[in-house]
């Protein structure tokens, strides 16, 4: 009698330590999945080490808000930290929703990645992300100057091409991506001749084109009529603005 239950009281306890472990997976591999791209953040577990730096081919969209400097000298910090805070976690619930990776905030610019995987129709699929991500800021802006009456404009660049992966530095170490990927969405964004719509660089577009040549943008899209010869502008459809104040 006394052996039965010293054998379940040892095999209960095993049973919750494994559960208490387990549980204390979960909660790193949900960490992980937060601060790395999930493919990223998948390797990372496998081999129990930091991921190597690595190039590879990346969508990344920058996003700014414009008049920035302006807007912080008309509101106490307190409002602009407030406004902040409602836009990019706006921004963060759409970004996980489409299962892409926020790289980083500097200031007001909001910037987010996508690692290509081989194959087009992947791509494809990834870039598609991207137009999702950005129709959900500007319909966010635009649904927060309905029920605010404040209106905040961006600009929003976006760009395919190579960048090197790698987790910086020993303290507070985060993912980061480097390289002329990125540099072309910043600059994309920088010369967007149009406020609240996309300025997509030459490789985004080509990224979007079907094996045939054709170029495959969901309806919500139109092209803006623009005298900028580099890159592409991208703008929502009225009916598609139109849904944002709902």
């Amino acid at each position: 009698m006394g052996l039965s239950l010293a054998s379940n009281h040892g095999q209960r306890s095993r049973f919750l330590v494994r559960r208490f472990c387990e549980a204390q997976l979960e909660q790193l591999r949900h960490l992980l999945h937060d601060l790395l791209p999930p493919v990223v953040a998948a390797a990372m577990i496998n081999i129990s080490a930091r991921p190597p730096p690595e190039n590879c081919h990346a969508a990344v969209l920058q996003l700014d808000i414009c008049g920035f400097t302006d807007l912080s000298q008309t509101i106490t910090p307190m409002q602009l930290a407030l406004l902040m805070h409602k836009l990019f976690t706006y921004f963060d619930d759409t970004v996980y929703a489409n299962g892409l990776f926020k790289m980083d905030t500097v200031g007001d610019a909001y910037i987010v990645a996508a690692l290509l995987p081989d194959g087009d129709l992947q791509r494809t699929f990834a870039c598609h992300g991207m137009l999702a991500v950005a129709k959900s800021m500007i319909r966010g802006l635009e649904r927060h100057h309905q029920e605010t009456g404040q209106r905040v404009q961006c600009r929003i660049g976006v760009a395919v091409g190579e960048v090197t992966t790698g987790v910086l530095g020993h303290l507070q170490t985060r993912f980061h991506i480097t390289g002329p990927g990125l540099q072309a969405a910043e600059l994309m964004e920088q010369t967007a001749p149009v406020k609240d719509s996309l300025h997509a660089s030459d490789t985004f577009i080509d990224a979007l084109r079907q094996p045939g040549g054709e170029l495959d943008l969901p309806e919500w899209i139109v092209l803006t009529p623009s005298d900028d010869t580099q890159g592409t502008s991208l703008a929502l459809a009225p009916c598609e603005l139109a849904r944002s104040a709902v």
